[in-house]
């Protein structure tokens, strides 16, 4: 992945998290947390596990062409069940 779309990447999983964190009674592990997990490839059971948590969140931000596709999943990490998934298209 070039340096740029890590970037946008980047910012765009800081922007979810600062929506999320704005949503009363949600709890919301902090970004430096998290990126613990972004480049391993780990059960997600153990993932919720270790963070004490029972969803998590997680997606993939594309970038083809002049066109950016963001792919976000809640995923019940006991049943490993999407429970929500949207994909997002921008110029």
């Amino acid at each position: 992945m070039s340096i740029q779309k890590t970037f946008f990447a980047d910012g765009v999983h800081a922007e979810i998290l600062t929506h999320l964190a704005k949503i009363a009674g949600l709890k919301v592990i902090s970004r430096t947390r998290s990126m613990t997990y972004s480049e391993r490839q780990r059960n997600l059971r153990e993932i919720a596990k270790e963070l004490g948590v029972a969803h998590l969140v997680q997606g993939v931000c594309n970038a083809p062409a002049d066109q950016v596709r963001v792919n976000v999943q809640l995923i019940k990490a006991q049943t490993d069940f999407h429970l929500w998934a949207e994909t997002y298209d921008r110029s």
